[in-house]
């Protein structure tokens, strides 16, 4: 069980904890009840498809990719877990 929660705790250190913010991006169909961080970390690290979710009214919603800022939105009773944005690119030199 302690391997478990190693696990747990490394996985979920590569989101980025956006409180009052929902993510457009499309659900995957996956509700994890109860609200729990490290479950929901784990299930959504455990799919190749999974880009990040939302905790919202106790629930897990696992999300899509979430490729862009633009993709984010404010919902005071929401927190987003997303992987970090790359940076962006310069604009090519002339």
């Amino acid at each position: 069980m302690v391997f478990a929660f190693v696990l747990m705790s490394l996985t979920c250190t590569e989101y980025s904890v956006l409180h009052g913010t929902d993510v457009s991006s499309p659900d995957l169909g996956v509700v994890v009840g109860g609200g729990n961080v490290s479950d929901c970390c784990v299930e959504c690290s455990q799919r190749s498809d999974c880009g990040g979710f939302v905790l919202f009214a106790n629930n897990c919603y696992l999300k899509q990719a979430v490729t862009a800022p633009s993709q984010l939105y404010s919902g005071s009773d929401r927190t987003a877990y997303v992987f970090p944005f790359p940076p962006s690119q310069p604009p090519p030199l002339t």
